[in-house]
């Protein structure tokens, strides 16, 4: 994979986003993403997965961008591509090592709100307890930089933020995992899952 792929997938996900006080407008299929949508995405990233490395992404300048280009390609990019099957969470080692090695760099208040907002997503989606108390402590911060005219989203991430903490510590994974990863779901697990779909 070329550096060139890792940017056009920046814009692709993104689109015309350029200052702080914007919300990219790609923002409305972020979370919830239609079957033309993660078609596209297949036909023009799919590739990135298998053809990158941390050594070779951590040699690319700017170092924010190509940390933002590693979530992307890492933690989005198999949600889109694979959905609820066990592929959708094989690049997440990987995404939350290279997330987790930049968390506290200074050189990521470098990028714009919504960018460093998608380099801490691998730690919301992780099914470690502390990890998620990280979460929830860098989208705190974050909101705390952000122009007013973005902070209800950012509002809203420290919510999502802190709802997946809740689960980790309540049943150490993530319940709606369990099927695609083969596991047997507990009597709790069951009945929260039931919850949810009322």
């Amino acid at each position: 994979m070329e550096q060139k792929q890792g940017k056009e997938l920046i814009e692709f996900w993104f689109g015309q986003y350029t200052a702080p006080d914007q919300i990219p407008k790609e923002s409305a299929w972020w979370f919830e993403p239609t079957a033309t949508l993660n078609d596209t995405l297949k036909q023009k990233f799919s590739s990135c997965l298998g053809s990158i490395t941390l050594v070779q992404l951590e040699t690319w300048q700017p170092v924010p961008e190509a940390v933002l280009m590693g979530c992307l390609i890492w933690d989005q990019l198999p949600r889109n591509l694979y959905g609820r099957n066990s592929l959708a969470y094989a690049h997440d080692p990987k995404a939350l090592g290279l997330a987790l090695r930049h968390v506290e760099d200074p050189k990521m208040d470098q990028l714009l709100p919504f960018h460093r907002a998608f380099t801490l997503m691998p730690l919301m989606h992780s099914e470690d307890l502390e990890v998620e108390n990280r979460s929830v402590v860098a989208f705190e911060g974050l909101l705390k930089k952000v122009p007013a005219a973005v902070a209800p989203v950012f509002e809203d991430f420290v919510g999502y933020a802190k709802a997946h903490r809740d689960v980790i510590a309540r049943f150490g994974r993530f319940p709606h995992r369990n099927e695609a990863l083969g596991r047997l779901a507990t009597s709790p697990e069951e009945a929260f899952l039931k919850a949810l779909e009322s």
